[in-house]
């Protein structure tokens, strides 16, 4: 199933003509977008939506379409496709585009709502688009008009919008009709456009083999139409009401048994093209040879090309910098150095924009791949999450530098700004579990990680991933702010019911703040409504089942695990645990060790566990080892160093009677973490060893102090 979803939005007073696009000696533009293969596997790939956006551009560079110059079309396929390359080339056109030309953009991909709210008028798919949450990464209908409003109001350019949207599959929307919400949006006029649709908002547009050897059935007609079959009255001119009947005759009856009615909107007059007897005569040898459309004459020589020959090697530079990711680093020979020596060059002045453009999609680009990273429920980047949070830091600065590029007033730097904030929470969040003792430090940096997302906020008010960030950000604070979470992780998921972390955080807070497993289990059951099969969810359903005393059960799920990711660690660490809950130490030693071998860091959790089998065991002095070591690792943050600390003493409480070192550990651990939180867990702990020793009034009055 193929559905291309609104397609031309053509602006009053355009003619497209013969040889030329009749405006009167202007030029034509087209940003033209084809996304089959998406980069997340949980938006379903199209077939031929990329082939669609290669037969339009063979179209506009036939002489039917006006022979547009491959320098004026940018085309975007797939993994071309991106967020920030779409917003580059939009950009580019509105740059370009002068009062009178002609701009065109096409868009054949998926189009989608997360929740039937009328902030969310709509997405188109992007490549790099997160399955969920897409207010973190696809191309908002807000943008589209900002880009119709620059060019028409602003440029006073004609413009022609094709999106090709409307399609089937499980999206996040898809429960509330997201695409044809889409579509319905994309069919309201923005300024005085005119449109044509591929469908209707209730249905989906067709694809298949059977036309053009693979096209969509509305691509595949709209182009034959545009080369004349649709010239009903044979006066060599093809009209807005002409195309449409064609469309609709068409469409109808080849996607027929299901529903596809396209529909236009406009002055019914609007002439379309002029009619070129020979072009349209090599487009009839060509269909009746199965081949509809000759190959694209794109130009891949980019910038380097456009260059004086004196300079081109350093363009060439420039370019092999951004698609090596060296933006800063090495000296001398980094993106930003040479830009800077580019930009100097004021013979170069005609293309100071193009560099600014690749440099800022360049650096967008990646800061996108680690914000999916971050927001995805894919095992593998939970992992780097928890256990990898370096791998962040630099975003901030990648954001900034694109937001100067960019410039003040541009549609996307509002987006790009609450990015920004977000990544400079998360690293000070993560700061904030490396730190000691500094307690006022401690409170400063969650406040600072707090107000950057309520900044964040303020740009973009419905975006769920900074509202679940921020209510994660609570967990934090002394004590943790239960109901503040649960306030701005349900916002989340009032604004993308199908994310799948909102869910998982207030799980996780009614677990480890409130000790509440029955609140815990209702939260981890919904997000299992949500996606039965998300490793995450199974793996967090794991350690309920040990929390509830259900072994059986947990063993079950940690052997799903293992079954469906072999090469993580998790599942053999969860196996592990299974085993330390039934105290089958030998086992349990055994799973934890081969879940090493996969990931051996002090973040593993296996590690936990280790020492502490070692000490009930009785190789104390192993297990003394162990912890002593992963303490003194550099490696370790300080959160992770109070961990061990407390796993330490409960295995000397234990298992030995070295009561008072056991509590030198609790003291320590206490130190490296000094909240309120810590002083409680460590005062019973505290009080354990006093009754092991049989000393009952200290132990009295160190939990009558903890309540």
């Amino acid at each position: 199933m193929k559905s291309l979803l609104a397609l031309i939005a053509l602006l009053s007073n355009f003619i497209i003509t013969a040889q030329t696009i009749d405006l009167g000696g202007h030029s034509t533009r087209a940003v033209v977008i084809g996304i089959s293969d998406y980069q997340d596997p949980a938006i379903p790939d199209l077939r031929f939506a990329d082939r669609d956006a290669e037969a339009f551009v063979a179209y506009l560079q036939s002489a039917a379409g006006g022979k547009v110059s491959s320098e004026n079309i940018h085309l975007l396929t797939n993994s071309q496709a991106s967020n920030a390359q779409i917003v580059s080339s939009v950009t580019w056109l509105m740059e370009k585009c002068q009062a009178g030309d002609l701009a065109i953009i096409y868009f054949s991909g998926h189009g989608d709502v997360e929740a039937k709210l009328r902030s969310q008028p709509g997405f188109l798919l992007t490549w790099d688009t997160p399955a969920q949450a897409y207010m973190a990464g696809a191309f908002s209908l807000y943008f589209l008009q900002e880009v119709i409003t620059t060019l028409s109001v602003e440029n006073q350019a004609k413009v022609v919008v094709i999106t090709d949207a409307c399609r089937s599959g499980k999206l996040a929307g898809s429960g509330i009709g997201g695409a044809g919400l889409t579509s319905l949006n994309l069919s309201k006029q923005f300024a005085n456009e005119v449109k044509i649709l591929s469908c209707q908002s209730t249905e989906f547009s067709e694809e298949g083999a059977q036309w053009g050897g693979g096209r969509g059935v509305f691509s595949y007609f709209l182009v034959e139409g545009l080369f004349g079959l649709a010239d009903s009255n044979n006066d060599q001119q093809v009209n807005l009401l002409e195309i449409g009947r064609y469309l609709e005759d068409k469409v109808s009856a080849e996607a027929a048994p299901n529903p596809q009615f396209p529909i236009t909107v406009g002055d019914k007059t609007q002439k379309l093209t002029t009619v070129v007897p020979a072009a349209l005569a090599q487009y009839l040898k060509q269909k009746a040879a199965g081949t509809a459309v000759p190959e694209t004459q794109l130009s891949e020589a980019g910038l380097a090309s456009r260059a004086p020959k004196a300079g081109s090697e350093r363009f060439e530079a420039f370019q092999k910098a951004l698609k090596d990711r060296a933006f800063f680093e090495p000296p001398g020979e980094n993106a930003e150095a040479i830009f800077l020596e580019l930009l100097a060059d004021p013979t170069l002045s005609s293309l100071h924009n193009d560099l600014r453009r690749d440099f800022a999609a360049a650096l967008q680009d990646e800061a996108q791949q680690a914000l999916n990273a971050l927001l995805e429920s894919d095992p593998s980047e939970v992992n780097n999450y928890f256990y990898n949070p370096e791998k962040y830091a630099q975003y901030p600065m990648y954001l900034q530098r694109s937001i100067e590029l960019l410039e003040e007033g541009h549609f996307a730097v509002k987006s790009l700004k609450a990015k920004k904030y977000f990544f400079e929470s998360f690293n000070r969040s993560r700061v904030v579990a490396n730190l000691e003792t500094d307690r006022h430090l401690r409170d400063s940096l969650v406040y600072d990680a707090m107000k950057l997302l309520r900044d964040a906020i303020v740009l973009e008010p419905d975006a769920a991933y900074l509202h679940n960030a921020l209510g994660a950000i609570y967990t934090m604070s002394d004590p943790p702010n239960t109901d503040s979470l649960l306030m701005h992780c349900q916002k989340a998921i009032e604004l993308s019911p199908t994310w799948l972390l909102p869910y998982l955080n207030i799980a996780w807070e009614y677990h480890w703040t409130q000790g509440d497993i029955e609140k815990e289990a209702e939260w981890l059951n919904r997000a299992a409504e949500v996606t039965s099969d998300s490793f995450v969810v199974i793996e967090r359903l794991c350690w309920l089942r040990e929390f509830q005393n259900r072994p059986e059960d947990a063993m079950a799920l940690a052997d799903r695990l293992i079954n469906a990711k072999p090469a993580l660690f998790n599942g053999y660490a969860n196996k592990g645990g299974v085993n330390f809950l039934l105290k089958n130490y030998p086992e349990a030693e055994k799973w934890m060790l081969r879940s090493q071998a996969f990931y051996n860091s002090p973040y593993q959790f296996s590690n936990d566990y280790l020492g502490y089998i070692y000490l009930a065991t009785r190789r104390k002095d192993k297990g003394i080892q162990h912890y002593e070591r992963l303490i003194a690792d550099d490696r370790s943050a300080v959160y992770l160093k109070a961990n061990f600390y407390n796993w330490l003493g409960d295995g000397l409480v234990n298992f030995t009677t070295d009561w008072e070192k056991a509590e030198k550990c609790y003291e320590e651990s206490e130190k490296l973490q000094p909240n309120t939180a810590k002083r409680t867990r460590n005062a019973i702990r505290v009080a354990k060893t006093r009754v092991m020793q049989g000393r009952w009034q200290d132990a009295k009055m160190l939990l009558e102090k903890a309540l």
